[in-house]
Order: structure tokens, then sequence, then C-alpha cells
């Protein structure tokens, strides 16, 4: 399907290069996150995110379609713009009304792992998700203390008005989300034990063959399910403090998460990737956590994987940023979440003149610490030995714009999609990692949203 940036035609609005857009701004009712989603879930494309701030919490819903960007697969046509340069092409060619922050000049959505084959050359295993799912809002709500902030958008004055307006009825006269359990059948890890160990041994052979230092192995389990991606994204909101959490309705998927790792930020020309390598389980108690924590910051091994992947973060912002800029100001540094510990680093840097947020993304996706390194072969040894196309999984989720990125990494993630849900985890694999102690880490990391899910992992942990 060739890739382009339309503007589907919908009712209320639609939008073409070198329109205007134009802004309504209003106050609306007092209404949970949650509740307005629900009540707003007709409205194609939809979004709900919540930031986590040193101020206040950001709670961002994006509603309606101005404009969309949609592909299923690889590039067809090697002449075509990647999809994220046809994007922000798209909105270099539109004038925005004045008022308009980056929220406003900006796509949601996600971006899928396979995106790399269109900034390398690599030929990858297909996925029925998309490779991109991204679209303009017709409508951004923000939520604060005292109510709702609607900001309608659309060709004209009167467009935006009718647009913010239509949104004010239905938040004024949404119910309380009333909560769907979710009905699963027996599932399946795509790796049973044997199968990963496997694939561990046939890792470290490229390890100690001098092909990489380290790959980051990933194993999804599946299972046939009735879901709504709204209850799991509220109760993990409930118990799994995060940077991120998400959750995105698209034509025929939801996806919804809470995402410790930022895959990369950029606001006022200024860059954060923030790698997260190296876990522990939550300890049962403040001194068996206590004990995690040192085990985790005295381990040579997961020191060295991590110095290595900060070395990676710097390399990747090095293609874009001026190298006087580029400085790693937080080192090591050990996080908490309901399940598991990470320890995080902050590398930033300063985006050279001529460079664009696309630029970036090509520089920087997928993540190091999603695939190893080097960068590149590593991808090509994930795909020998994972059994399926990795999808959203280890994608981007998030917005940006000519001038702002706000994409964190599509990770301790549901999928619900033909009928099923997916979660998918992975662990660095490095000359002297314990196969069983790594594939234990994997299944860590997938009980926060299997939990928030109603889902027993059960036997397929060790089956």
């Amino acid at each position: 399907m060739t890739t382009t940036v339309e503007s589907p035609a919908f009712p209320h609005s639609g939008l073409r290069p070198g329109d205007v857009v134009h802004r309504h701004v209003s106050r609306g009712p007092a209404v949970d996150a949650v509740d307005a989603a629900a009540a707003l879930r007709g409205s194609g494309r939809i979004m709900l995110s919540c930031r986590d701030t040193e101020a206040e919490p950001v709670v961002l819903l994006a509603v309606g379609e101005l404009a969309v960007v949609s592909r299923v697969g690889p590039r067809r046509d090697p002449a075509e713009p990647a999809p994220v340069t046809a994007a922000i092409d798209f909105l270099a060619g539109l004038e925005f009304t004045p008022g308009a922050g980056p929220d406003e000049r900006s796509w949601f959505g996600c971006i899928g792992y396979g995106a790399v084959t269109d900034f390398e050359r690599l030929s990858l295993q297909s996925s029925s998700l998309p490779t991109y799912d991204m679209f303009l809002p017709e409508v951004l709500v923000r939520f604060d203390r005292t109510g709702t902030t609607v900001v309608g958008r659309g060709t004209t004055a009167s467009e935006a008005r009718a647009a913010a307006e239509r949104v004010e009825r239905v938040l004024r006269g949404a119910g309380t989300f009333a909560e769907t359990p979710t009905r699963a059948g027996a599932g399946s890890f795509g790796h049973g034990v044997d199968e990963y160990l496997e694939a561990v041994r046939k890792a470290k052979e490229y390890i100690l063959a001098g092909d990489i230092f380290q790959v980051v192995l990933s194993t999804r389990y599946s299972a046939p399910a009735e879901a709504d991606g709204l209850t799991v994204y509220r109760r993990l909101a409930e118990f799994n403090r995060s940077p991120y959490h998400f959750y995105y309705r698209g034509t025929d998927f939801e996806v919804v998460g809470a995402s410790p790792e930022p895959c990369v930020t950029l606001a006022d020309r200024d860059v954060l990737i923030r790698p997260l390598a190296g876990t522990r389980p939550r300890g049962a108690d403040r001194a068996a956590d206590l004990m995690a924590e040192r085990d985790l910051v005295s381990s040579e091994k997961e020191l060295a994987e991590h110095r290595m992947l900060v070395d990676l973060a710097r390399n990747d912002l090095g293609r874009v940023c001026a190298p006087s800029t580029v400085r790693v100001p937080r080192l090591m540094e050990v996080e908490r979440y309901s399940h598991v510990m990470h320890m995080t680093s902050d590398v930033r840097g300063r985006l050279r003149p001529g460079c664009r947020t696309d630029d970036l993304v090509r520089a920087s996706f997928p993540a190091g610490t999603m695939t190893g390194a080097p960068k590149v072969r590593a991808i090509e040894i994930i795909d020998e030995l994972e059994p399926v196309g990795r999808g959203l999984y280890s994608g981007a989720v998030g917005s940006f714009g000519e001038s702002h990125a706000d994409l964190f990494l599509t990770i301790r993630a549901l999928v619900v999609h033909d009928g099923g849900i997916h979660l998918q985890a992975g662990g660095g694999i490095v000359h002297d990692s314990d196969p069983l102690a790594e594939r234990e880490e994997c299944v860590a990391k997938l009980q926060a949203a299997a939990r928030a899910a109603d889902v027993r992992l059960g036997a397929g942990v060790h089956a």
C-alpha cells in the first residue's frame, strides 16, 4: 500500500497541505479522563495519555482525525519518503493560528518496531499490526484538578468551534465508565522454555564470534480473549506508577501500557534518551527490596551492559546533536515500579541546526535497549531467533511534531487485536548471561500488564 498523509472524509472536518489550522479553546466540565475517553470512543482513533512531571501529571485526550498516517508492512517503493518524514513535511506545510502549543502541532499514535526498515537496509518478519498508525487530532482535551480545557481545531474558525462544542456536549453527558473484565482462554508463549534457552545459546555463540556485544531477546505471551483496553488502562494506572501511561485505539486494535522508558524526548531542541537496563524483581518487603537493589548495583554484568547501552545512546545522539552537547548528567540510578526495579541513566544533547524531528527518530530508532549493540547486526539476529515479528512491541508511542517529541517505548504493554491479547518483554543477553534468569526477568516484566488484565500467565511461564 502506498503510504501517504491523508485527510479522511470525516463528517466534521478535513485537512489538506497548505491549510490554516484554526483553534477554539474553551473550559469544559470536570470529568474523569477514563470516563471521557469511554464516552468519545466512537470518534475514530483516540489516545489517552498521562505523563508524569515534577509539577503534576499531564493528562491529555486526543480524539477525531484531521489527518492520518497509517501503513501495514514495509515500504514497497524505495523512492517514497519514510512516513515520519512525510508527517513532518505535512506539518511544515500547515499554518497554525497563534497560541497553538507543541501538542497542537503534533501527530499522536504508534510507530511499530518494523519502522526500522525505513531507516536501515533490513528485511524483518511481518506483522498484521500497523507499522505506523498516527493521527492529527480534531480535538484535544486537557485535564486538571478544576476541570477540562477543550481545544477544537478545523480549517475555519467555525469548524474549530463546532468541534470543541461537540466534545463538550459529550463530556457533560459522560457517565461513569463500567469496567469490563477480561475473558481469556488458555494462552502460551511464543518461546517455550526449551526454545528460549536454545535462542539464548545461539545468541551467545554470536557474541563469542564477535558479531555483537549484546542482543535483546524477547518472548511473547498470547491468549484468545475478549478484553477492553480502557479497563486495563485504569487498573494499570491504579497500581503501577510509571512516567507514562497510555491507551491508543486504532481502527482494529488497542494498545495500552505503563512505559518506564522514553524512546526520545525533544523540547526546544534539547534531546533526552533515557536508557533503562538492569532489572531485578521487587522484594516482598523493604529488606528484600534493598537486597535486590544491592545485588543489581553490584553486578559487574549489569553495570557493563548498562554502560554499553549508554554509549550506544551517546552514539545515536552524536549523529544529530552537536558533539560538544552530548553528555550523561545522570548515570545508573535505580528506579522502582510495581513488580520490578531498573537501573536508569540520562543521555542528553542539543539538536544540530538543520536537523528535524524525523532525523532524530531515524538516528535513534529503535532504542538500543530494545535491540543490543551493534544495533543493526543485533536486529538481524533478533529477527532470526524470535519466532514472530515484534509488531508494536519495542517501537514507540506518544506524540511528535516539527520541534517536539514525547515518544516512549511500547513496553510493559498489552495489545488487543484479532480476537486475542498479546504481552511481550525482553532481556539483554551478553556472554555470561544465565539463560533461565533472563527468561525469569522477561516474565517478571509481563506481570504488571497481566495483572491489570486479570490474566494468569500460569503454566505457560514454565512450558
